[in-house]
């Protein structure tokens, strides 16, 4: 399963690339078609319309997956530890939820698109095939989130269930250092090894347990 998403995620990156690249390219050429040899391209805008669909559906379960997607925490983290535990909680229901109802807005939106038969003016592209890949975009969403909530709950439950969460303002700050679970044992051997590797700081090779914000399960 792990190969076969990974897999999935290298699809995903190299169609949203590709697209990318296309989309770029007829910018490009159309800037001197328009302005030097006053030919400008009738297609270009909705064609780049479709690129942009395209590339911003294939582009967010990848997100997903590395986790790019933007998060303020500013006010979770200001929150006592306890309620801070519910909303860890609460955090998959709302993104499931969210998720599925725009999973099936965007299937009835496309059924729209299908029964009026709209195309794009000049290219005569329907626009159910331009909105086809949003479905299709949030089915992987919620594969990547759930492998995502797996993981998660398996090195949880790792070592009778006593996991740390890596997170909180209070911590030190690593650029691209990763948010993830682990246990008491990586807390005081691993990571402490891997900050001073990272943060190439003298004299800082003690790291106190109570600079983490800590989910004790």
């Amino acid at each position: 399963m792990k190969k076969f998403l990974d897999i999935l995620d290298r699809i995903e990156v190299a169609v949203a690339s590709l697209v990318l690249a296309v989309l770029i390219g007829v910018t490009f050429v159309g800037v001197p078609m328009r302005y030097i040899f006053s030919r400008p391209f009738t297609w270009e805008e909705e064609f780049q319309l479709a690129c942009m669909v395209w590339i911003t559906f294939l582009a967010a379960p990848a997100a997903f997956r590395t986790k790019s997607h933007v998060a303020i925490e500013i006010l979770v983290d200001a929150l006592p530890k306890k309620i801070r535990k519910g909303i860890e909680l609460l955090i998959p229901v709302i993104v499931y939820a969210v998720l599925i109802y725009f999973l099936f807005r965007s299937k009835d939106y496309i059924n729209v698109m299908l029964r009026t038969n709209r195309k794009t003016p000049i290219l005569m592209i329907p626009y159910a095939w331009i909105y086809a890949i949003a479905p299709v975009s949030i089915v992987l969403m919620l594969i990547s989130y759930t492998e995502e909530k797996y993981y998660e709950l398996k090195e949880l439950f790792k070592d009778g269930g006593k996991g740390y969460k890596y997170g909180g303002r209070e911590n030190w700050t690593v650029t691209g250092f990763p948010r993830e679970r682990f246990t008491k044992n990586q807390l005081t051997e691993d990571f402490r090894n891997d900050f001073q590797t990272k943060l190439n700081t003298p004299g800082k090779t003690t790291i106190r347990e109570d600079v983490y914000v800590g989910i004790g399960v």
